[in-house]
This record gives C-alpha cells, sequence and structure tokens, in this order.
C-alpha cells in the first residue's frame, strides 16, 4: 500500500515498485502475502501509523522457496 497524497513522495515510490513487480512478474517467480498482518495505530481522518509483521512467502521458477520475514520497525 502507498499513500498517494504528496506525489513529489510518493511517484518516485510508485514507479520503484512497479519496476519491481514487473521484475518479480517476469521472472515467474510467485509470492504469498497470505501471512501479513496489519496493525493502525493513532489514526486520523486519513492517516494512520500501519504496523506490517508476519511472512512473505517467494517461490522461485526452480521451485526453491524462501520466507522472508517482515520485522516491524522499532518505536522511539
Amino acid at each position: 500500500m502507498l499513500c498517494t497524497g504528496n506525489p513529489a513522495a510518493s511517484d518516485p515510490l510508485k514507479k520503484m515498485g512497479n519496476a519491481l513487480s514487473a521484475s518479480i512478474t517476469g521472472s515467474g517467480a510467485k509470492d504469498d502475502t497470505a501471512g501479513l498482518t496489519y496493525e493502525t495505530a493513532n489514526q486520523t481522518g486519513d492517516s494512520a501509523g500501519v504496523k506490517v509483521s508476519g511472512k512473505v512467502k517467494a517461490t522461485l521458477p526452480s521451485g526453491l522457496r524462501q520466507s522472508l520475514i517482515c520485522l516491524p520497525k522499532p518505536s522511539k
């Protein structure tokens, strides 16, 4: 997910995400994000802090499987 309220900041990230997505799709790799959980905090209006944690499973065309662990950024 990407907040697009500030195009100057979000457009380059969107382009990078699209390029990464295209390279993954082109490689034949598959990802499974079912193991991710999202927790919101400090929600006001249309903004919130979101903590993402869990695992993403990636399967490469060779059949190799890899689990990627998403660690939340430590709070200050």
